[in-house]
C-alpha cells in the first residue's frame, strides 16, 4: 500500500505542474489522475493503466508521479518490461528524494523479477527441447536398452 506521504507528493506534484491549459482543464486532468488512482486502489489495473497512459500520451503530462503510478500499474499487471521503462522515466524527471528512493527500490525489485522471469523461461525452453541429447538417447536406443 502507498503511504499518505506518497499521496501528498502526488497532490503537490500535480499542483506544481505547469500546464498551458486554463485552470479548468488542469482541474479536469487532476480529476482524471484521481480517477486512475481510484481504479488502482480497487485493483482495476487495466482501467488505471489506460487513464495514466492517456494523461501521458494525449495531454503530454511529464510528471514523475504519473510515470511512477503507471510503472506500478504495469508491475501489477506483470508487464515487467514496461514497468522498468516507466520507473526510469519517472527517475529521469528528478523527483524529490523520498519519491526517488521509492522509485529506485521498485525499479530494482522489478528488474530482478524480470531477470528471474527470463531465467525461468530459458530453463523451460531447454527442458522442452525435443531434439537435445536426452531426447536422442531416450528415443534412439532400443526399448530394451533403457
Amino acid at each position: 500500500m502507498r503511504s499518505a506521504a506518497i499521496l501528498l507528493v502526488v497532490a503537490l506534484g500535480l499542483g506544481a505542474m505547469a500546464l498551458p491549459e486554463p485552470a479548468q482543464a488542469a482541474d479536469g486532468l487532476q480529476d482524471r489522475f484521481q480517477e486512475a488512482n481510484g481504479h488502482y486502489y480497487k485493483k482495476r489495473y487495466g482501467q488505471a493503466k489506460t487513464i495514466y497512459q492517456d494523461l501521458i500520451d494525449t495531454f503530454h503530462i511529464r510528471n514523475a508521479v504519473v510515470f511512477y503510478n503507471l510503472a506500478d500499474t504495469h508491475h501489477q499487471l506483470r508487464e515487467l518490461g514496461r514497468a522498468v521503462v516507466n520507473y526510469k522515466r519517472a527517475l529521469a524527471l528528478q523527483p524529490d528524494d523520498a519519491l526517488a528512493q521509492r522509485i529506485r527500490d521498485n525499479l530494482e525489485k522489478t528488474t530482478e523479477a524480470l531477470i528471474d522471469h527470463h531465467r525461468k523461461e530459458e530453463i523451460v525452453q531447454v527442458l522442452d527441447e525435443t531434439h537435445g541429447v536426452a531426447f536422442a538417447v531416450a528415443h534412439l536406443l532400443p526399448d530394451r536398452a533403457i
